[in-house]
C-alpha cells in the first residue's frame, strides 16, 4: 500500500473506532435501537467509501486486497442507493461475524505506512 493511501486508512480506522464504540453486545439491542443502526449503517458507509478511494489510487494493487475489502465497497454502494432494501439481521451479522477480521487488515496495513505528519483530516 502507498503513502497516498494513509489518509483514508486513518479515516477508515477512526470509523472502526466509533463502531466499536457503540457497537451493542446484544443482538436484541442492536434490532430495538434504530439510531444504533443508523450510526453502524454511518460508519460502514464510511469504511467503503475509504475503500473505494484507496481503490482509486491503484486499482492494480487493490486487486490483491482482502476480499472482505471490495464487499465493503459493495455494501457502501447499497447503503448509500439502496437504504430501503438493507436488512438489519445481515449487518448484525457482519458486525460479529466480520468486523474484527477486518479491522486487523487495517491495522496490518497501517503498521506498514509511516504516519509522520498525515491526519486523517488530509
Amino acid at each position: 500500500m502507498t503513502k497516498e493511501a494513509l489518509p483514508y486508512l486513518l479515516r477508515i480506522e477512526r470509523a472502526l473506532a466509533r463502531m466499536n464504540q457503540y457497537r451493542p453486545t446484544a443482538k436484541e439491542e442492536f434490532f430495538q435501537q434504530e439510531p444504533l443502526q443508523s450510526e453502524m449503517l454511518m460508519q460502514l458507509l464510511q469504511v467503503g467509501e475509504n475503500l473505494n478511494h484507496i481503490r482509486q489510487l491503484d486499482h492494480d494493487a487493490f486487486s490483491q486486497a482482502p476480499v472482505s475489502w471490495h464487499q465493503l465497497i459493495g455494501l457502501r454502494n447499497i447503503i448509500a442507493h439502496g437504504y430501503e432494501t438493507i436488512k438489519p439481521d445481515l449487518i448484525w451479522l457482519y458486525l460479529v461475524e466480520e468486523l474484527d477480521a477486518f479491522q486487523l487488515t487495517i491495522q496490518a496495513e497501517l503498521a506498514d505506512l509511516p504516519r509522520d505528519n498525515v491526519s486523517d483530516k488530509d
